[in-house]
């Protein structure tokens, strides 16, 4: 199976804490080596886009971010807040890891 990436933009790609608002992502920086790992997995013909859940009014603010921070391929990027069929990894700087034991969520939260 080839690879195929998701990456969340809002405290992933770019640098920022809280809750993410339009009005001030687009001065925040990219976090150090999120740029060289797009090129990196770009080089290998790795397959990835941009999984989010801004609005679609938001996605050409991202591209003009990525394209200002030298990502690469900007305007080639998929920015979607869809998952894709045969995506193999998401990288989210919320995200829960399921251990297969509700318990261990329980723990957790609760």
């Amino acid at each position: 199976m080839k690879i195929f990436g998701a990456f969340d933009f809002d405290g992933t790609l770019v640098k920022r804490k809280g809750i993410p608002t339009s009005s001030n992502v687009w001065f925040d920086k990219p976090f150090e080596g999120a740029v060289e790992t797009l090129q990196f997995l770009h080089e290998q013909k790795i397959g990835f886009y941009i999984l989010t859940n801004r609005t679609e009014e938001d996605w050409p603010l991202i591209r003009a971010w990525l394209k200002k921070w030298e990502f690469p391929i900007p305007d080639r990027i998929l920015i979607t807040n869809k998952k894709q069929k045969n995506t193999t990894f998401y990288l989210d700087d919320r995200a829960i890891r399921f251990t297969g034991n509700w318990q261990d969520f329980r723990k957790l939260y609760f």
